[in-house]
């Protein structure tokens, strides 16, 4: 299944063999939006990065393009419900009162079982403000939208039967549909994730290499896409395809980041060229120290996280501008200066966890 942001489509999701229900649940929904009114409430649940909230769009934007029309769509998060301020008010038909009409229905009444929809997705359910009125308030949505058969998609961190602070009719409600269990991406989908990336963002990323990368990062999602355009990023130049030693090299420096912090490299500095933290800090151009500052900055910059803004601040308040200068210096001299790449290396070492 494919979403659109902004009029552009994103990456499809990609169900391996721990998502086959996922795939085969969503697949049914967009081919048949009677499917999806027959399986309501349908509920995904699973980690955080997993891609309910990417299947959850997909079946909005479905649902509008093959009905041509998004109104009726309410796309909202649960924390932003309230029977007070909902985005869902523009949904409302809600007639004026009329004060000789004993029989009328209440206002407050009228508001929950009024509302013009014909789909209702609704994200991290289980953030639900548990208060009295938020909980009756979905309660009567709930029950006014299923008697008319509209779909209801949640997604949630949490199986409804794990969600312990619920009352239980609202659990047995959730639970009342389909239940699809969303796990992260196990290494064979990690694969085919990589590989389509690559080719959405025209990247040469060889089979081995992607093969590499789906075995050593094993991350959701979100944060493989993210970690693909590190690589990039550090073998921005080459004139050919991302190798497997490209990949290799990459994991083992992500392994490192994963485990110094920017203290850490500091002190080791120091202690190496023999100074204070506050000649780092300072505003001294001793060319010792100048040196230093940059040899800090560009390991921080090979085995760290932090942005070239935060490397600067440690160092004393530089900007970026002038961190990425020093790193590039001194990537530049390693490769004519033997003592300082030595130096390096060493400190590399000293780093390097056990």
């Amino acid at each position: 299944m494919s979403t659109q942001a902004g009029g552009r489509f994103q990456l499809e999701f990609i169900a391996g063999p721990e998502n086959h229900l996922a795939g085969a649940a969503t697949r049914a929904v967009i081919d048949s939006n009677a499917m999806l009114s027959s399986i309501s409430p349908l509920v995904m649940y699973g980690p955080t990065g997993c891609g309910k909230s990417h299947l959850a769009q997909g079946i909005a934007f479905h649902w509008r393009r093959t009905r041509r029309s998004s109104r009726g769509v309410v796309y909202m998060s649960a924390s932003d419900w309230s029977p007070k301020v909902l985005p869902l008010k523009r949904f409302l038909s809600r007639p004026e009162a009329d004060p000789t009409d004993e029989h009328q229905t209440a206002p407050a009444e009228r508001q929950q079982t009024t509302y013009n929809i014909d789909l209702l997705v609704v994200e991290d359910i289980h953030q639900l403000r548990q208060t009295p009125a938020s909980l009756a308030h979905f309660r009567a949505v709930f029950d006014e939208l299923s008697a008319r058969g509209v779909p209801l998609v949640f997604t949630s961190r949490l199986p409804p039967g794990e969600m312990k602070s619920w009352p239980h009719d609202l659990r047995a409600r959730l639970q009342s549909g389909l239940l699809v269990p969303i796990a992260p991406p196990a290494a064979a989908a990690r694969y085919a994730l990589l590989r389509a990336m690559a080719e959405l963002w025209q990247i040469r990323l060889t089979p081995a290499a992607a093969e590499r990368l789906a075995e050593g990062l094993a991350e959701p999602a979100p944060r493989l896409l993210v970690s693909l355009a590190k690589l990039c990023a550090d073998v921005a130049g080459l004139q050919r395809p991302i190798s497997e030693e490209d990949a290799v090299r990459f994991l083992a420096r992500q392994q490192v980041r994963a485990a110094v912090e920017l203290p850490q490299i500091g002190k080791a500095v120091l202690r190496k060229f023999g100074l204070q933290l506050s000649d780092l800090t300072g505003k001294s151009r001793r060319r010792h120290i100048v040196a230093a500052r940059s040899v800090l900055m560009y390991l921080a910059r090979q085995l760290t996280d932090h942005s070239l803004a935060g490397i600067g601040r440690y160092c004393g308040g530089r900007d970026h501008t002038t961190t990425l200068h020093n790193c590039r210096k001194i990537a530049e001299q390693i490769n004519t200066d033997p003592q300082l790449r030595q130096t390096i290396d060493e400190l590399r070492r000293e780093l390097q966890p056990a």
